[in-house]
């Protein structure tokens, strides 16, 4: 089980490395981005083949809550992701943090509310930047 373990961890660790969007130039970047995106979108994408009345539940709480940082300043400097902004990366580290600590507060909350799936949407999405998506 812990050779398993291993194993997943470097394959994770080699796609990061593969995907690094620190690391990435000019439209790199961009398929950097969706890369490391992608295993976020495809837990949204099961989640809602199964439980398709929680669609937008599933969307909000699974993919955008968590990222809504980026999101927003994505749509607001759509060409920010190409260059080095670094007024990007510094507080974009600080409001990762708080939106994933309202995500947090959100999973609690929608588990009180009996919401399952939806909480467990952005547990899901939780969990998986936790070992480095």
């Amino acid at each position: 089980m812990a050779n398993l373990l291993n194993f997943m961890l470097k394959i994770i660790k080699r796609y990061n490395n593969l995907f690094d969007i620190d690391k990435a130039r000019g439209w790199k970047k961009l398929v950097s981005g969706f890369m490391l995106t992608l295993p976020h979108i495809i837990t949204c994408i099961l989640l809602i083949f199964f439980f398709p009345e929680k669609w937008l539940g599933i969307l909000i709480v699974g993919l955008l809550l968590p990222d809504i940082s980026y999101f927003f300043y994505m749509f607001v400097y759509p060409g920010a992701l190409l260059k080095k902004d670094h007024l990007y990366t510094r507080l974009g580290k600080y409001r990762k943090k708080v939106a994933h600590i309202l995500t947090f507060v959100v999973v609690i909350l929608l588990i009180l509310a009996k919401e399952y799936v939806v909480a467990i949407s952005g547990a899901i999405h939780l969990l998986l930047d936790m070992i480095g998506f």
